[in-house]
């Protein structure tokens, strides 16, 4: 077990990062919804706060940037927002789409109308899904953060927070770290 946690430590704590990065998107969306009914803009104020906190949970626990230096954490800094800003351009789209312009035409075809919304369950959940335009909402948003998510994945491991050969160098690699411990499974 600990040999599969160790060489697959970034992606585990990468989904971890992920799905927090996830509720705090889905909570500041959906929260500003409370001063807004446009949803672009409920969309735009998410993604900027997602983003931001993205950005440090990334550079420091999933793929540990050791480099401190303000031009590093700068150049870094831009990629990431280049990376997460086409991601918001494509939330954007996706809203603008499947939302403003078709969000009728979409809860009529999955029949979100005809849900009991007086249900303990929606009652629960009234806030966000309460309703056929929020229910729909929430699936569009839904479908668009996994996607999301990994694409951003590949972007900060290939191209943002890329090792350097000589910190991969003297960094040793996850297979090194799983040799040196003794697997005690029988």
């Amino acid at each position: 077990m600990r040999k599969y946690l160790t060489k697959y430590r970034e992606i585990i704590v990468y989904i971890i990062a992920g799905v927090l990065t996830t509720i705090v998107y889905y909570i500041t969306r959906f929260a500003t919804h409370i001063f807004s009914d446009n949803s672009v803009f409920c969309a735009c104020v998410a993604q900027v706060v997602s983003i931001l906190f993205a950005f440090f949970i990334n550079k420091y626990w999933v793929f540990r940037s050791k480099d401190k230096s303000f031009k590093t954490m700068l150049i870094e800094m831009v990629k990431f927002a280049f990376g997460r800003s086409a991601m918001f351009v494509f939330d954007l789209l996706m809203a603008f789409i499947f939302i403003e312009l078709n969000k009728d035409f979409f809860i009529s075809l999955m029949h979100l109308e005809s849900l009991n919304y007086d249900n303990i369950f929606f009652r629960l959940f009234g806030t966000f899904i309460g309703t056929p335009s929020l229910l729909y909402e929430f699936c569009v948003t839904t479908v668009t953060q996994i996607i999301i998510v990994i694409v951003n994945y590949l972007f900060s491991k290939f191209f943002v927070f890329k090792k350097s050969r000589k910190d991969q160098a003297t960094e040793p690699s996850d297979e090194l770290l799983t040799q040196q411990q003794p697997d005690t499974t029988l």
